[in-house]
């Protein structure tokens, strides 16, 4: 999951929002500084100021490709990190290690019989 930073108009705005951003009126002040969570008060205060909206931050799975993108580039760079280190079993053992905490912290891994060097 990532954070994303989506604009939501006020008048749909929940408890428990996070306001991502610096909220600034018209004529460039900062009303309200970032990080804030909505409450009844925040939204009275926004409707008061007329703001029309604002960023929040919100929670989005990711597509299981894109995370496969992701820890191929990664493993790649570890792999050119590691370079120095040839054909050392360190360098397998640290390249396998990375693949296996990314595996589970994010429940992607490399496909069957996919190298996690290639040479």
């Amino acid at each position: 999951m990532v954070w994303l930073n989506v604009r939501v108009e006020c008048e749909k705005l929940a408890d428990g929002m996070e306001i991502a951003e610096d909220v600034i009126d018209s004529s460039g002040r900062i009303l309200l500084k970032a990080p804030q969570i909505v409450d009844a008060s925040l939204r009275k205060v926004l409707g008061s100021r007329r703001i029309p909206s604002v960023v929040t931050r919100i929670w989005k799975e990711k597509e299981s490709e894109e995370l496969l993108s992701e820890l191929r580039v990664e493993m790649a760079s570890l792999c050119e990190r590691h370079r120095y280190l040839k054909n050392d079993q360190r360098r397998m053992d640290s390249v396998k290690l990375f693949a296996r905490a990314f595996a589970l912290s994010k429940n992607t891994q490399l496909p069957p019989g996919e190298s996690l060097c290639n040479e």
